[in-house]
């Protein structure tokens, strides 16, 4: 004769395990996605409160908010692969080559050849007032580039995503373990 109870706990157990396998990696990863384009929301890294990111110095620039002109960086943001094992969070892509930069930083040094071009002539603005500038030839050249972008961290470790990803896994394993 069957154990009725013993049943339903071995139901309950494979529940849980196709969840633990399945569906809680994908919460977690979608969490995850959410976390890290709230940062751009919040102009800041959050991590035990927000860490505002620097302004931009370039005034013409500084319209708006730091990061988010186009939103194509926001918007590369996208899901890997999950398992139980691990999730991963892409950011990036060849529509959007400077994602890694702004996370981290980056300090480049370089040299850097112009190419010959002509440069259009029109209206100029000077002190003076409006004056017409004729086309020009500029040859090809080299000048040094040195560019420093400060780390805008929107992608990481976060104390906040821990405690996130807990109550997401926690309410997930409630939800299994209570249906019938």
């Amino acid at each position: 004769m069957p154990i009725r109870g013993l049943d339903n706990v071995q139901r309950k157990v494979d529940r849980l395990r196709k969840a633990l396998d399945q569906r809680i990696p994908k919460l977690v990863q979608a969490d995850a996605i959410r976390f890290f384009r709230s940062n751009f929301k919040a102009q800041g890294w959050q991590d035990g409160g927000v860490r505002k990111w620097a302004p931009v110095k370039n005034k013409k620039l500084r319209k708006g908010s730091v990061l988010k002109r186009t939103g194509a960086l926001m918007n590369s943001i996208r899901a890997g692969r999950a398992s139980w094992n691990g999730i991963q969070v892409l950011a990036g892509g060849p529509g959007v080559p400077y994602a890694q930069a702004h996370n981290e930083g980056i300090t480049l040094r370089r040299q850097v050849t112009i190419r010959a071009h002509t440069r259009r002539g029109g209206p100029v603005r000077t002190r003076r007032g409006r004056v017409m500038r004729k086309e020009a030839t500029v040859g090809r050249h080299q000048r040094r580039m040195n560019l420093h972008l400060r780390r805008r961290q929107f992608m990481g470790q976060s104390r906040d995503l821990n405690i996130l990803f807990r109550k997401t896994i926690l309410t997930e394993i409630g939800k299994v373990m209570n249906t019938r």
